[in-house]
């Protein structure tokens, strides 16, 4: 990605891309169950929001992974989406992580908040029940597809000019790790089970994207 052409839009590839990592993550038995959001006009970080963007992402992995009880939490799920509202001075990161049965909101919070070093306001995290969260990221989408996504008419407006990569997966689940995982699961399920059925080896069911709005405290993070 050049860092030097502005990005307007997420793309329907690439929010298909995060749909798909989205299931993916919950099919496999580490769903994205944390939502977070670092507005960088509040935040302390020294240089420009990519790399106040990539330094939150890699703190994070290196702060989450080995932290859980479980071999799937030694996985760094996350997914994560930039916009920059309000004439461009508002440039903000949403994501979505993993975080193990050990840790809570109020451990990330307080994590992120040590990141960041920011002024109240700066870290906003809330629990993710459904794929609402997913649409909420999504909005910063081309507006042809809005009806894909099912982006609630409320959320319906063009989120900025981001310059770099407007969205993006964690390493471990993206489209190439999700293809070997998969791949690996079937290999398992043909050593394992003479006849394998459908009932055995369950696709992964199609998303069924949320219409409803993540509801956000800060009034002008939408």
């Amino acid at each position: 990605m050049n860092i030097n052409k502005p990005n307007y839009f997420i793309s329907r590839k690439q929010g298909s891309s995060l749909g798909q990592a989205w299931r993916h993550c919950s099919y496999y038995g580490f769903p994205l169950n944390t939502a977070f959001t670092v507005h960088f006009a509040l935040a302390g970080l020294k240089g420009d929001y990519i790399e106040g963007r990539q330094k939150i992402i890699e703190r994070l992995r290196k702060e989450i992974l080995g932290k859980g009880l479980f071999p799937h939490d030694a996985i760094f799920s996350c997914l994560w989406a930039m916009e920059n509202n309000h004439d461009g001075k508002d440039a903000h990161l949403h994501g979505a992580v993993h975080l193990p049965s050990n840790l809570d909101e109020d451990y990330l919070q307080d994590f992120l908040e040590g990141v960041v070093k920011g002024i109240d306001g700066a870290v906003l995290v809330k629990p993710v029940y459904d794929s609402g969260w997913l649409t909420y990221m999504l909005k910063g989408c081309h507006p042809d597809d809005y009806d894909y996504f099912n982006i609630p008419r409320s959320l319906r407006k063009k989120q900025g000019i981001i310059w770099g990569k407007r969205c993006g997966a964690s390493q471990a689940i993206d489209a190439t790790e999700r293809n070997k995982r998969i791949a690996r699961n079937k290999s398992l399920n043909q050593r394992f089970i003479p006849k394998v059925n459908q009932s055995n080896n369950p696709a992964i069911p199609p998303m069924k994207v949320s219409k409803t709005p993540f509801k956000c405290e800060r009034k002008n993070a939408i």
